[in-house]
């Protein structure tokens, strides 16, 4: 599938619209003609990934069903699973796995998210999926460091190494 760069203000518009609009208002550019699968130069974040920073289960959807690359990676090497893990959307996480979102490639960078920002449902979800936490000292440590004693205590319940 190919990803077009953003190079008019029409897809500016269109990934502002994916973070910040309605669904509404994205199947109505999306009715104009604009490409599901622009990415923004700068950051080569695409319109789903700006969908999970905004948090929208409906627009998510809505660009799932239209198509959008659903593994795209940005310049910091994340995915729309990542994101949707780190801002502690749990809808979006289960809707992009449904959508075979790469649980397999991405899902320790998500796992790694979910426990930075203590969303401990997602943590549990990503466990259960089988994202092992066996290597996953410095999630500890830094679980420890913050105070989020619920992170702390499912990580060392699920093999996590405290030796670190």
């Amino acid at each position: 599938m190919m990803i077009k760069h953003i190079n008019r203000p029409s897809n500016y518009c269109f990934l502002k619209t994916c973070r910040e609009g309605t669904a509404r208002q994205v199947k109505l550019l999306l009715d104009e003609g604009v490409d599901v699968n622009v990415i923004d130069e700068d950051d080569r974040r695409t319109s789903l990934i700006e969908a999970c920073l905004g948090g929208s289960v409906e627009i998510v959807d809505l660009l799932l069903k239209n198509g959008v690359h659903i593994n795209a990676v940005d310049n910091y090497g994340n995915t729309a699973l990542v994101y949707a893990c780190a801002g502690g959307f749990i809808k979006i996480v289960k809707l992009l796995l449904q959508y075979d979102a790469d649980i397999k490639r991405y899902g320790y960078k998500a796992l790694e998210e979910a426990c930075d920002n203590n969303h401990i449902e997602i943590v549990i979800f990503l466990i259960d999926q089988g994202i092992s936490v066996r290597g996953a000292s410095i999630y500890l440590m830094n679980a420890c460091n913050k105070g989020f004693t619920e992170i702390v205590q499912l990580l060392l319940n699920n093999g996590a190494d405290f030796n670190f």
